[in-house]
């Protein structure tokens, strides 16, 4: 991720679940390596454990939280399969990740609270299965 920068917050933390910046294409790559399971064109960049770890529920969160990733396991985006995971960044930014699909889909939005992600991700899906 060439364009990334990491900010701190107020008090000098790294948050590391806001104040990432990075193009779209940047978060797709991000997006990639977890689809790999760390590895990066034969370079493992961490460990598929932490994939295994991170998109396993939390105590708690009702299936919708794993380790720094949403999960997909209640249903939010009925268009997507329960398996799917993914990013969640401020004013509309997604990074979705499914595995069955062999799929990343990155959305950099600015603010749109009427924005329909499930109706979004249906349509990309849709297309990819045309071809």
């Amino acid at each position: 991720m060439r364009s990334a920068v990491i900010e701190t917050d107020n008090a000098g933390n790294f948050v590391l679940s806001s104040y990432c910046w990075a193009t779209a294409r940047d978060w797709t790559k991000l997006g990639m390596l977890y689809l790999n399971r760390g590895n990066w064109f034969g370079d493992l960049i961490f460990s598929p454990d932490w994939i295994n770890y991170s998109t396993i529920a939390a105590r708690n969160s009702d299936g919708q939280y794993g380790a720094q990733i949403w999960l997909n396991q209640a249903g939010k985006y009925s268009s997507v399969p329960q398996e799917a995971y993914y990013a969640d960044g401020y004013g509309g930014q997604r990074v979705l990740i499914v595995p069955s699909k062999n799929l990343v889909i990155t959305v950099l939005s600015g603010r749109q609270d009427n924005f329909d992600f499930n109706r979004f991700f249906q349509r990309v899906i849709a297309c990819l299965e045309e071809q």
